[in-house]
């Protein structure tokens, strides 16, 4: 009927899986997600967030705006590095929205958004010679950093993501890897997620852990026969403990709807 949106009913396969529908963009209001975050310690952390920027303590934007600033002059808008980048976020409102952002080197530019409340990525979107970030390029408010594209990546990555929302997050699988070389590190590494049985400490950014797996220089992955739930505003993540230095890389796939 004209005006009646059938996408669902046109295309779900019965003999289909509902994750591969929504892989395919069949579900209305559902995508996929995924998070990817990478640590390196010069030497022994103990709960430290896994992501680009150092850190234990998981701060949350109050809603205000952003600067953007390199660490390299070669970050601009005629430079060598990354020219532009798009921050993803979310608003006063938790829902998810972009910018477009010229990098001026080591002069901070300000988002022009003035509530946000969340760094979901920052991505690279055009490039100098070099192809790549030519310094720290970070996302930062009154001397807190928020996100992050580390020299010589095109990307911010970190294990951590906040559920836009009227949404909630379904993750099916997780993975986690440490490796230390000759060092031998011990390396924990935990999910963490400011909800725990009714508690919400979403605004506070205080996180419970839970789902923890103990590595020596190897990897592991988990897939999950009942998909774990996230609701709406809350953040979930991974960090790491580890009694030497080391790299660690965790996150998880999953699909919000």
């Amino acid at each position: 009927m004209p005006g009646v949106d059938s996408h669902w009913v046109q295309q779900y396969t019965k003999f289909g899986s509902y994750e591969n529908e929504i892989a395919r963009g069949n579900v209305r209001n559902a995508y996929p997600v995924t998070s990817y975050g990478k640590l390196t310690t010069a030497g022994a952390a103990t709960m430290a967030l896994i992501r680009d920027f150092d850190g234990t303590v998981l701060n949350v934007p109050a809603g205000v705006s952003l600067n953007i600033v390199s660490t390299s002059a070669n970050d601009t808008a005629a430079g060598s590095g990354v020219r532009t980048v798009v921050l993803e976020y979310l608003n006063g409102d938790l829902e998810l929205s972009f910018e477009v952002i010229t990098l001026n080197g080591l002069t901070p530019v300000a988002t022009i958004a003035d509530d946000i409340r969340w760094v979901e990525g920052l991505h690279g979107a055009t490039f100098g010679s070099g192809g790549k970030a030519a310094g720290n390029i970070s996302v930062t408010n009154d001397g807190t950093t928020y996100g992050r594209i580390s020299t010589g990546q095109r990307t911010m990555h970190s294990s951590f993501y906040r559920v836009p929302a009227g949404k909630q997050l379904y993750i099916t699988a997780l993975y986690a890897g440490s490796s230390s070389g000759t060092a031998a590190s011990s390396t924990l590494i935990e999910l963490a997620t400011t909800q725990i049985n009714g508690l919400d400490q979403q605004e506070t950014g205080l996180f419970y852990t839970g789902a923890g797996i103990a590595l020596q220089d190897s990897s592991t992955t988990l897939s999950l026969n009942m998909p774990l739930p996230v609701s709406a505003g809350n953040i979930v993540g991974f960090v790491a403990t580890t009694n030497k230095g080391a790299t660690m890389t965790a996150g998880f796939t999953g699909w919000v709807e």
